[in-house]
């Protein structure tokens, strides 16, 4: 969709996606999103959990021992104190993850986590994992703060995309315990005009920014999640490839009002 509005000459480009894991392009997005939050909250440890095919002698049986036991695991190196009914009042220690499932080449289910909280020696969590599932190995590891939020995650997440026939079908993809967005913040929502007109141009967004840029002249703003430009110039002409969907635009100038141009370099003519 790309919004116009007459008034201020601003354009929006807003993307239509399906939103499906087996669409490559969403799939991509998605993953790039997930990998985002996962690294925005600057996780400390990347902690490996395993199955053990001997105990669970199917890969969806494994999957749902493993399932239960990851909460459990959580609250219990959490160490929670009580009151004298029972009730948890409180922990000693933080321990926070996002999950990623994926399958080994064997056909079990394995769990990557992103942790952040406090120190956890590795084999109280083997102890307590084995105590869970009767797994017998884990691999932890720290990530170091050089590393990419596409480092290897993008891979996990994609490469557990699940089929009709997937053991993985109907999980969620990526799992975050409740406080693991420890550095929260706002999203800004794109603000648009009263006077803000829509088009649907079946293309695809970077395409039709190109045509902005390239035809009308546009100054893309960098402020924004979405693509966003000021347009000025020329209109688009009949031979043009979205004629007539996007409405001329007459020659004007642009105000110094307008603070956010592309790299705060580029100035008004």
């Amino acid at each position: 969709m790309v919004g116009f509005s007459p008034s201020t000459h601003r354009a929006i480009i807003v993307p239509i996606t399906c939103g499906r894991w087996d669409c490559p392009d969403c799939a991509k997005r998605k993953a790039n999103k997930y990998c985002a939050r996962i690294f925005a909250a600057q996780p400390q440890r990347h902690i490996t959990l395993t199955a053990n095919p001997n105990i669970t002698t199917t890969p969806a049986q494994a999957l749902a021992v493993m399932k239960r036991a990851l909460p459990l695991l959580a609250r219990a190196l959490r160490r929670p104190i009580t009151n004298d009914k029972g009730k948890v009042i409180a922990y000693e220690r933080t321990f926070q993850y996002a999950a990623v499932w994926e399958l080994h080449k064997s056909g079990f289910p394995h769990v990557h986590l992103a942790s952040w909280g406090d120190y956890i020696p590795w084999q109280e969590i083997l102890t307590t994992w084995r105590q869970l599932t009767g797994a017998t190995h884990i691999w932890i590891a720290k990530i170091s703060d050089n590393e990419t939020p596409n480092h290897s995650w993008s891979k996990y997440i994609t490469s557990a995309i699940p089929t009709r026939a997937s053991i993985f079908n109907g999980l969620r993809r990526v799992q975050f315990s409740r406080n693991y967005d420890r550095f929260k913040t706002t999203e800004h929502k794109q603000d648009t005009e009263p006077d803000m007109q829509w088009y649907y141009i079946p293309a695809h967004p970077e395409t039709i920014a190109s045509y902005l840029v390239a035809v009308l002249l546009a100054i893309p703003l960098s402020h924004s999640n979405n693509h966003t430009f000021l347009l000025r110039g020329l209109s688009p002409a009949a031979g043009d490839p979205f004629y007539p969907s996007i409405p001329a635009i007459e020659n004007h100038m642009l105000t110094h009002s307008i603070a956010c141009l592309h790299n705060d370099t580029t100035k008004p003519p």
